[in-house]
């Protein structure tokens, strides 16, 4: 019994000593979250689908796309009265093959402007052995100067417009409307070529003629004969220089002169075929709805110089077309037209045909003519390839 005891009193005992201290329950911790699984890394790049381009068009004319050229250069508008016709590309279709027999094709040329090719126009004739025929310069002895340089073949013409005395602006013609007493003509024409002389002076190296005038308008009998008179006593002045200088004369407008005017000016002709000097006239259409060489012939403003031919025969001189009209033709000319016309001019004894113009002019209206664009075809068309 008193073992009993004992082993009761170990027990409570143990039991007192464990309850001194805090019992502090058992958590369970929470089953770990599971790692959220990860796809395998790729190594090829992402996939950015392609941009959709717009389709190029296809030309209805059935050739291929002309890429749009890229070039520093600066142009006047390329326009015609009433329109803004761009410049065409150059077809081969729309060159003919050479026919004349010799280049008589030629420039007139503004001092100022875009003349863009106008060298590499001269040397691929040059090079051809078909030398630029003629270049008119209007004030630009430098052009001129190159085209010498180039082929000393090239005849060139010089003219600028004159001042006198006071006046404050240059005149194509001397003033009188050539109705000046007739014991005045011989002054007149001095005055008037005295006021030239010290420009020439400085030109003449490589200037080969002077044209005086410029589309001058006598319109009555008396006029005529005034004008007459002044391109003889202009020509006589001209050869007392030392040395003397060589003259184009007249420097028709297209569609004149009338046929009794011809008549009254035709020993003006005959003298400066003897005398070295020549015939200036402007040649081609002035009209927009009969625009070719052709037609302007039938109209009677082309090849009108040959009005001459049966009055002076041997003694015609020789005769420059300083501006050849084909209006439009600075940005779509007819080639096969120009071939027409030189080949008609090659059967006279014409020096050339200068194409107006390179270099800006302005008839009014927003029409701006400039031929740059047209050189490397005009070189085909003169066999300059």
């Amino acid at each position: 019994m008193t073992r009993l005891r004992l082993v009761l009193i170990c027990l409570a005992s143990a039991l007192l000593a464990a309850c001194g201290q805090r019992i502090v329950p058992t958590q369970t911790a929470p089953p770990p979250t599971p790692l959220k699984t990860l796809s395998p890394v790729s190594t090829a790049l992402p996939q950015v689908p392609p941009k959709t381009l717009s389709p190029i068009p296809t030309p209805t004319s059935g050739r291929p796309a002309t890429p749009k050229a890229i070039s520093n250069r600066i142009y006047l508008p390329l326009v015609s009265r009433g329109s803004g016709a761009p410049t065409p590309a150059i077809s081969a279709s729309k060159i003919p093959t050479t026919t004349i027999p010799v280049n008589l094709g030629g420039l007139h040329i503004e001092a100022i402007g875009d003349h863009t090719g106008y060298e590499d126009f001269l040397r691929a004739c040059s090079a051809a052995n078909r030398p630029v025929a003629l270049i008119k310069v209007y004030g630009d002895g430098y052009s001129a100067k190159i085209a010498k340089a180039i082929d000393p073949r090239t005849v060139t013409i010089w003219r600028k417009p004159v001042k006198l005395g006071g006046d404050k602006d240059r005149t194509d013609n001397p003033p009188g409307d050539w109705t000046w007493p007739e014991g005045a003509t011989a002054d007149i024409a001095r005055q008037w070529m005295q006021a030239m002389y010290p420009e020439w002076e400085t030109q003449r190296e490589y200037i080969d003629y002077f044209e005086i005038v410029n589309e001058p308008n006598p319109a009555t009998p008396d006029q005529t004969r005034r004008a007459a008179d002044f391109m003889l006593e202009a020509m006589k002045d001209a050869e007392r220089q030392n040395p003397p200088y060589r003259l184009a004369i007249w420097s028709f407008s297209s569609g004149t002169p009338e046929q009794w005017q011809a008549e009254i000016m035709a020993p003006t002709l005959r003298y400066a075929a003897e005398h070295g000097h020549i015939l200036s006239v402007h040649d081609g259409s002035v009209d927009e709805d009969r625009r070719l060489f052709r037609q302007a012939f039938e109209d009677g403003t082309g090849l009108r110089y040959r009005m001459f031919q049966p009055m002076l025969g041997a003694s015609m001189p020789r005769v420059a077309i300083t501006e050849a009209y084909q209006p439009g033709g600075y940005y779509d000319p007819d080639w096969y037209d120009w071939q027409w016309y030189l080949t008609e001019l090659a059967k006279d004894n014409v020096i050339g045909a200068a194409w107006f113009t390179l270099g800006p002019y302005s008839f009014g209206g927003g029409e701006n003519v400039n031929v740059v664009k047209q050189l490397p075809a005009f070189a085909l068309v003169l066999g300059c390839n």
